[in-house]
């Protein structure tokens, strides 16, 4: 069917402790189509404020039953999947669990303070279920006797006969007891609402509204009209419109919306009845295929067991077995003895062989007597065979079949029992499956919900939670490793989504390096990857995927505490000394450092300037062009701080660094504080930082979790570059220029567009 839906809202501006409620599911296409659209209306009068999580937990619970549901999830196993049966007995989960939340809540409900209706619209079909006073009322077109639609639409209260506004929900926990179900009219129209609207409006004036303007459209006129006219009392609608055309299965709308037959839910022989054969329907969902069901081949063998009845007699006669000249304890006697000499003589043989072997491969001097023993067990093996076989000869032909039959029935019996434990090996994986499948869902639709009310920190939580349940699934077969890649990936794509995670389009390097590279460099639009050890300087050439080699003698001694751009240079740093690069001509050039720190942990040329920090300070040098030198040493900070172990430096007139593995930041000598947003996974031992001069962007690489993450030079977090394929990072640039990321791992460069300039 197609169809347009809209609800209608309307809570009082005066303070009340009445609340109203509508909600309207958003499924996936695909559960759509199998299972429809849920809808549930909540009016609620409530003697605490505290008490309104009730209706949260209503809609939760009937979204988790229904869409979460073992037939749902196991669909590929059921072939017609049936809406109605898993509405059915999520309506009667939702009131065993309603009735035990407002008891553990200890939540006062009156007669009368719920009124509610749940329900699914799915094809043309439609069914609901509803408490108190609440009303549906159907609008449609008649026919003549000519079978033409008439112009003027009929009103049929569908809900006059089945409500019951005294009922004592509060002490009987029965509040969806009436189900109705019926297709919907070409052209027709449902009306949900409470009790409360049709005191202000007519229902004339709700059919003309409702037939005449679109639903959204309705339902907007009507909150107007209704605002107008009272500030005091809530309101709540849904309608729901076919747009399909002609249909004639409403030729009579009360019989077939069940009326005036409708049935209390769960209560009845009949909703017995569909309660069992849902689950006996749930306990084939739940047998994987191949797992023996007892009960069903006990029966098919019934017929089967008395034809071996049967034909055992023959045989007994064809042998002329008598009761007289058959002595059944003397035989059986004998049988079981022989069927016991033939299995200790095959334990005795594996165990002895077993023994054997194990003696060998624990004493080396009696290794060298492999050979002979393999033959003597070998023999040994001849014998025994050889011994039981004429024991078996020895048997009378009966005795023969009998042995026969009995070995056969052993044998089945073993593996019927090697067979039940694979099934039910195969059993609890599926079932495990289920399970977390059903929790993975559910933990989606907790995300989405703290995501509407902002709620970034249990939105972390939950993610969490989701990939410990992605963690908990096994990976030994191929098949589990495919499951449990599928999940991994949903708990991506929402991780993605809600942290800006931008993944590698293509896993594969853009280019691999001679040797391993340190740092990467972006200057004006070119990509420069360098190795103090390899005394080389790598221009990428993308496009080409492949690079040019500028190679000096004069490189600084690896590692490399520092490289960084100055215009129109670029320096590489080391402990004593600076090595210029002029990418434009190739042009190196080599200046010292005088009188630096004992150690520089980290360091960066910017505005003409060396800043090192080292020996528990941030110096300063300035550069000296006529002896080709940085001097001057200065302590730049200009207040008493104790500083930890630097990593990493870049500068844009304020001096950021990673300093014990965590961000700080410097302005004009002095430490400024700054404080990173949290993100899941937490940040790790950060190795680079690096900031735009221009932008307001601050960059930090984290290798633990192979990822380049994005914060505003504030902190705040804005988004990341992450995927599994980069692994062991130890450098990254980014290209402003072009718009592209850089990342250096060993000898590999990887490269991904840069979207955070978006």
């Amino acid at each position: 069917m197609s169809y347009k839906i809209a609800p209608l809202t309307v809570n009082p501006s005066q303070k009340s402790n009445i609340i109203s409620h509508v909600f309207v599911s958003q499924p996936s296409a695909e559960d759509e189509m199998l299972v429809g659209r849920l809808f549930l209306l909540i009016e609620v009068e409530l003697e605490r404020n505290e008490d309104s999580r009730l209706i949260d937990f209503i809609i939760n619970k009937a979204y988790e039953h229904y869409y979460e549901s073992e037939a749902l999830i196991l669909r590929d196993r059921l072939p017609n999947l049936k809406p109605e049966i898993i509405f059915e007995n999520s309506i009667a989960k939702l009131n065993k669990d309603l009735g035990a939340y407002i008891e553990q809540e200890k939540i006062r409900l009156k007669p009368g303070a719920l009124n509610a209706v749940i329900g699914i619209i799915h094809g043309n079909k439609l069914f609901f279920a509803q408490t108190g006073e609440s009303k549906a009322l159907l609008f449609y077109r008649p026919k003549n006797k000519k079978g033409e639609l008439l112009a003027d639409y009929s009103l049929v209260d569908i809900s006059e006969k089945t409500t019951d506004p005294t009922q004592e929900i509060a002490q009987s926990n029965k509040f969806f007891t009436n189900l109705i179900a019926g297709a919907v009219p070409s052209h027709g129209y449902f009306f949900f609402a409470n009790q409360s609207l049709f005191e202000y409006l007519s229902k004339k004036q709700i059919v003309d509204i409702v037939t005449t303007l679109p639903p959204s459209g309705a339902a907007e006129q009507m909150k107007n009209n209704l605002e107008q006219t009272n500030s005091f009392v809530p309101f709540f609608g849904l309608i729901i419109k076919n747009t399909t055309g002609e249909h004639d299965a409403f030729a009579a709308p009360a019989a077939t919306m069940g009326l005036p037959g409708t049935r209390p839910l769960g209560y009845g022989r009949s909703s017995v009845n569909q309660l069992n054969l849902t689950q006996e329907k749930t306990e084939q969902l739940l047998s994987p295929s191949g797992f023996v069901n007892v009960r069903k081949w006990v029966a098919k063998l019934r017929p089967a067991s008395a034809g071996l009845k049967a034909y055992a007699n023959d045989k007994a006669r064809q042998l002329n077995i008598s009761k007289e000249r058959f002595d059944f304890s003397r035989t059986f006697s004998k049988i079981s003895h022989t069927i016991a000499a033939i299995g200790a003589g095959i334990f005795s043989l594996i165990i002895g062989g077993a023994r054997n072997l194990f003696s060998l491969a624990s004493d080396r001097e009696k290794r060298s007597e492999l050979k002979l023993t393999l033959k003597r067990q070998l023999r040994d093996l001849i014998r025994t065979s050889v011994g039981l076989i004429d024991r078996f000869n020895n048997l009378n032909p009966k005795h023969k079949t009998l042995v026969i039959v009995i070995g056969l029935s052993v044998v089945a019996l073993l593996g019927n029992l090697v067979y039940s434990g694979i099934s039910d090996r195969r059993r609890a994986k599926e079932e495990q499956l289920a399970q977390v499948s059903a929790q993975f869902t559910q933990k989606e639709n907790q995300l989405e919900a703290a995501l509407l009310y902002n709620n970034r920190e249990g939105a972390g939580q939950i993610l969490g939670e989701m990939a410990a349940l992605v963690d908990s699934l096994p990976k030994r077969s191929q098949s589990e490793k495919t499951i449990q890649a599928d999940f991994k990936k949903r708990y991506e794509s929402r991780l993605d989504s809600i942290y800006n995670i931008v993944r590698l389009s293509d896993p594969a390097p853009l280019l691999e390096l001679p040797e391993e590279a340190e740092m990467l460099l972006s200057d004006n639009g070119s990509v420069f990857a360098i190795s103090a050890r390899a005394k080389s300087v790598w221009k990428i050439k993308a496009e080409e995927k492949t690079f040019e080699t500028a190679t000096n003698d004069s490189f600084p001694e690896a590692p490399l505490v520092g490289a960084s751009v100055d215009d129109p240079s670029e320096y590489y740093i080391g402990q004593t000394q600076v090595l210029g690069y002029k990418s434009e001509n190739g042009q190196f050039s080599s200046f010292g450092i005088d009188n630096p720190p004992a150690i520089i942990e980290a360091a960066a040329v910017y505005n003409n300037r060396l800043y090192a920090a080292g020996g528990s300070s941030i110096y300063r040098f300035n550069f000296d062009a006529r002896n080709n030198v940085f001097s001057g040493r200065s302590n730049w900070l200009r207040e008493d701080t104790t500083l930890g172990t630097f990593t990493s430096l870049a500068i844009d007139g304020r001096i950021f660094a990673i300093e014990n593995g965590t961000i700080s930041k410097f302005s004009g000598g002095r430490r400024e504080a700054i404080t990173l947003d949290e993100v899941n996974p937490v940040l790790q031992n950060p190795t680079k930082i690096s900031v735009s001069p221009d932008l307001d962007f601050l960059y930090v690489l984290d290798p633990a979790n192979k990822r380049l993450l994005i914060y505003n030079k504030n902190g705040k977090y804005l988004a990341q570059y992450a995927d599994a394929a980069l692994e062991n990072l130890n450098g990254m640039t980014i290209d402003q220029k072009n718009r592209m990321v850089y990342f250096l791992a060993g000898k590999k460069i990887f490269r991904v567009e840069a979207k955070h300039f978006q």
